[in-house]
């Protein structure tokens, strides 16, 4: 829904910069890890760990929207 979709694209502006732009990169636009890694002139590994951490970062941020949710 709209709102979930606000929420959602909120804490993603609240990402580091290289995290925000590898989680969009790959869960928005849709990119392999390995175009995402030539886009942002990384290895895939540091993909890997920018995803990881933004997904992480996402959770938290998210917390406050969803306490309800299980981890």
């Amino acid at each position: 829904n709209a709102e979930n979709a606000k929420v959602l694209f909120s804490a993603i502006e609240l990402l580091p910069e290289q995290q925000k732009t590898a989680f969009i990169l790959c869960f928005i636009e849709e990119l392999p890890q390995k175009e995402a890694a030539e886009v942002m002139q990384l290895s895939v590994k540091a993909i890997e760990s920018l995803l990881q951490r933004s997904k992480g970062n996402l959770r938290k941020h998210l917390e406050d929207f969803y306490p309800n949710r299980r981890k």
